[in-house]
């Protein structure tokens, strides 16, 4: 496959990796939480709950094609599909998204706000994830 591929997949990767680190970060956080205080609202708990299944599943395929990509092989490897693959492996951020832009959020912005962060990172995985789409027929 032509680099062009490769290095599209490179850069999706590197999009995708602290968003959803930080997502599962956040389940880390609340399950550490005994109860579900003001700064982490029910929604923003179901939400998370619902989603981390996905979210590992994605974080994984994220890994492991990070280290098919540092590893120099032999043959070349088949990079669209590689990320057809993805794509395919990212089903369902569409619908996270729309439900995390249903969480409400704090009036005020502050340091530290997990519920805030979660719903950005959803929303930019999936700005990605969309533009990868579009991208993806005009590789090699």
């Amino acid at each position: 496959m032509d680099k062009n591929s490769k290095s599209e997949l490179k850069e999706f990767l590197f999009h995708l990796r602290t968003p959803l680190a930080g997502i599962r970060g956040a389940a880390t956080l609340v399950s550490k939480v005994e109860e579900v205080n003001n700064s982490f609202s029910l929604e923003a708990h179901e939400w998370l709950y619902k989603w981390i299944p996905k979210v590992d599943v994605w974080l994984k395929e994220v890994v492991e094609l990070t280290e098919i990509c540092g590893i120099p092989t032999p043959e070349e490897q088949d990079w669209k599909r590689l990320i057809q693959h993805l794509i395919s492996t990212l089903d369902g951020v569409e619908t996270a998204t729309r439900e995390a832009n249903k969480i409400p959020l704090s009036r005020t912005e502050k340091p530290g706000d997990v519920v805030r962060m979660m719903v950005s990172s959803i929303n930019y995985i999936n700005e990605h994830y969309k533009a990868m789409q579009d991208l993806l027929p005009t590789l090699a």
